[in-house]
């Protein structure tokens, strides 16, 4: 029996016929599966949020980059933000008791978006997507703050109105660890949750204005009556000249003032922090020329470092106006004895940055008599 056999190798014919059939039929289910790839690539949609800073302290801004990159094929009904209601505290795990589970967290900005509806949606047609190729991209700044200590993952916003056949693919952005200040990292102070504002019940003293009129009205009929009623006599002309107060005396005048009316020690913690860094902020803007009364404190020191304010004086001012923060915005209850800590400094500082204007010469004439 003869046997033929292939003329470029020493295999039978029948061999060589099932290897090729082989390597036709892989060729084949290579072609699929490269084809199902790209079918499942095109139903992909890609997002990352990056996070300006990895390191914050309570309430500072914090810039969220935002990207969505989706087939232009896919509509978007929107961009859900429920999940950042929500966001894990990592640090949780490993210290219940003084750590809070989740971010407290505030939008603060929501950037070219315009506005959160009520349910925390922006809706698709705000998105402003921009087509580059087969694809729409949505790009976005948003600014947020986070007003407990932890270690968070921002999360990307949910896409709405998407079918159960596309995939979302997050990219992970660094986490962001956000501190106490450096001199409150202690047990001194503890913070309690934000709670509702509560509405009082309307009592006498919300009623002072009208017993202020009547007593204004009476004082203008008296000065009626006596401006009628009085003999005529020459006028005299008085010159009342009043004295210019600089701003370190109007300072240390109302810093006296608020220390004699013992609000801390009534227990009017927030009243008297928030009048404290009131006549702080009153006397950097008449001392330095800056609107310290429309900054915030981060705002506050990048702004003195433009003028002559002198750096080593800084770190006080800043403790100061931080506490106050804390405990004007997060609740924070500091210990008893740091409001007159932060008084003597509160009069320090202000002697220490004053303004010393050269003498006149009719003055240096006076110190030579």
């Amino acid at each position: 029996m003869i046997i033929s056999k292939c003329y470029n190798c020493s295999l039978k014919a029948e061999e060589c016929d099932s290897i090729m059939l082989r390597n036709f039929k892989s060729l084949i289910g290579l072609f699929c599966v490269l084809w199902a790839c790209n079918g499942a690539y095109s139903q992909q949609i890609t997002a990352f949020v990056q996070p300006s800073k990895d390191s914050v302290l309570i309430g500072d801004k914090i810039t969220l980059d935002i990207q969505i990159k989706y087939p232009k094929d896919i509509m978007i009904a929107g961009l859900g933000f429920s999940n950042y209601e929500k966001i894990l505290n990592r640090r949780y795990a490993a210290d219940t008791l003084n750590q809070d589970k989740y971010a407290d967290l505030s939008i603060l900005d929501v950037g070219n978006w315009k506005g959160l509806s009520g349910d925390n949606i922006v809706n698709g047609e705000r998105l402003n997507p921009v087509l580059t190729g087969d694809f729409f991209v949505v790009e976005n700044k948003m600014t947020i703050a986070i007003y407990n200590e932890g270690t968070y993952s921002i999360p990307i916003p949910e896409i709405l109105g998407l079918d159960s056949t596309i995939t979302v693919i997050p990219s992970v952005g660094r986490l962001v660890n956000v501190y106490l200040p450096y001199k409150m990292q202690s047990d001194s102070i503890a913070l309690n949750p934000i709670q509702d504002i509560m509405v009082e019940k309307a009592n006498l003293s919300d009623y002072k204005w009208l017993l202020y009129l009547i007593v204004c009205l009476f004082v203008i009929g008296l000065l009626i009556y006596y401006i009628r009623n009085r003999k005529s006599s020459p006028k005299e002309v008085i010159q009342v000249t009043e004295e210019h107060k600089t701003a370190h005396e109007i300072a240390l005048q109302a810093l006296k003032a608020l220390e004699s009316a013992q609000l801390w020690q009534q227990g009017r913690i927030k009243e008297y922090q928030s009048e404290l860094t009131n006549i702080i902020r009153h006397y950097l803007e008449d001392r330095y020329h800056i609107k310290a009364l429309e900054m915030t404190t981060d705002e506050i020191s990048t702004a003195l470092n433009t003028s002559d304010f002198h750096n080593k004086y800084k770190d006080d001012l800043l403790e100061i106006l931080q506490v106050a923060d804390l405990v004007k915005f997060a609740k924070a209850k500091p210990s008893e004895s740091i409001h007159a800590v932060f008084m003597k400094k509160a009069f320090d500082f202000v002697e220490n940055t004053k303004e010393i204007k050269p003498l006149s010469n009719d003055q240096k004439q006076g110190d030579h008599v």
